[in-house]
């Protein structure tokens, strides 16, 4: 995928903050499936991965 600077990240101010990133379709395909395999949303899908890499 190619790399697109964009704006630099912003540190959160709030409790909750968004976060949007441009993916290729198959990639967005395959996290939809990977969640909805687990019985998860995307959001909870993608924290349990950082999570578990943070962890470890």
């Amino acid at each position: 995928m190619k790399r697109n600077p964009g704006r630099p990240p912003k540190d959160p101010t709030n409790d909750k903050s968004s976060l949007t990133m441009k993916v290729d379709a198959d990639f967005k395909r395959l996290v939809i499936a990977q969640s909805d395999a687990y019985g998860l949303t995307i959001t909870e899908y993608v924290r349990m991965l950082v999570e578990r890499d943070c962890a470890s």
